[in-house]
């Protein structure tokens, strides 16, 4: 893109974004984001091609659960959910807990740049719910290459659209080592803290979505860094994939105000070492910034007009988020020197 619209600001309270470009006037895209086009309005072609969420609902979501949990017989859980210690995966994990009455195991991966504060976070959520915990750390040395490779890769244009590439990495990451743990333990279900848009639109997700996930990021990663992939990858290739994904965030009310109030009720702290998108990951504001300046648009800004467009944030909210990233520059530039780019 030969002329920079967007603009990072420091300031003492943190990194202002400006956008001197077109912003849809019923969601937050901008003008910048790829394939987009606005019609005499200014509305944006997403939101006129947006149909809704899928019509998934409480009470069929429980029926499709109550179903694959036979499937679990003989096995100690029911459902791998893939927890990060954030505000949506805690939130996951208690509604699949106190809701669907699941089995679960919850799943880290501790990816080395994990929040002070989550840890502690994990501990208080897990401990009041009563769930067993499986944390899997590889090395920091082969997360930052896989990570640095991510970034220095060329990637498809359905990768950045929607994430960061090192987000997309982890994600693959995360995937890959969770099939492998649930196809040990004879764990039919998998479920995750993924909002309306983050990854998907729907609730439930078949075994392909997942395979999908993690052959299109192996497949890169190993191109880009062939020996950290080899680490932690090696058993890819022979990987089946059989268990189903549910996002029961989806069929919820999801406000965020209402999740965070929900889990400080029983002792979980919002960080003060990341981002206004994330409430576990410190390298994610390099990435953010990152992302602006390749890219000249916000990584999280499909997810915030999918969340203003569903109504389930406002678009002055989305506005701000995408706006304020809530960390200085020092702050990014030692996250920089830290991951070694």
């Amino acid at each position: 893109m030969s002329e920079k619209k967007v603009f990072i600001e420091n300031s003492q309270t943190g990194l202002n974004v400006h956008y001197d470009v077109q912003i849809c006037e019923n969601c937050v895209l901008p003008e910048t984001f790829p394939d987009i086009s606005f019609n005499s309005k200014g509305i944006c072609n997403y939101c006129d091609e947006f149909a809704g969420i899928p019509d998934w609902n409480e009470t069929n979501l429980e029926e499709f659960i109550n179903t694959v949990k036979t499937k679990s017989l003989g096995s100690k859980y029911d459902c791998l959910v893939l927890y990060s210690g954030g505000k949506d995966s805690s939130f996951s994990l208690k509604l699949m807990k106190e809701k669907y009455n699941l089995r679960i195991l919850a799943m880290t991966l501790d990816n080395s740049y994990l929040s002070n504060v989550t840890s502690q976070n994990m501990k208080i959520v897990l401990d009041n719910l009563g769930i067993d915990h499986h944390i899997i750390k590889y090395p920091k040395s082969v997360m930052d290459e896989i990570y640095r490779g991510s970034l220095n890769g060329t990637f498809d244009k359905s990768t950045y659209m929607y994430s960061t590439t090192c987000c997309g990495s982890c994600i693959g990451l995360v995937f890959m080592t969770g099939v492998m743990l649930a196809n040990k333990l004879n764990i039919p279900l998998i479920a995750g803290g993924w909002t309306p848009g983050q990854m998907t639109d729907s609730a439930v997700l078949e075994s392909d979505f997942i395979q999908g996930i993690i052959s299109k990021y192996a497949d890169r990663m190993k191109e880009v860094s062939e020996k950290a992939w080899a680490h932690v990858g090696s058993e890819e290739e022979q990987l089946q994939v059989t268990q189903f994904l549910v996002n029961p965030l989806y069929v919820s009310d999801y406000k965020e105000e209402e999740i965070v109030k929900s889990l400080k009720e029983i002792g979980w702290k919002q960080p003060k070492d990341t981002d206004s998108c994330s409430s576990n990951c410190r390298l994610n504001s390099f990435l953010i910034v990152d992302h602006l300046k390749k890219f000249q648009f916000h990584p999280y800004v499909y997810e915030l007009s999918y969340h203003v467009r569903a109504g389930l944030m406002s678009r002055h909210e989305a506005l701000e988020k995408m706006s304020h990233i809530n960390v200085t520059l020092d702050y990014v530039n030692k996250l920089e020197e830290e991951l070694g780019v």
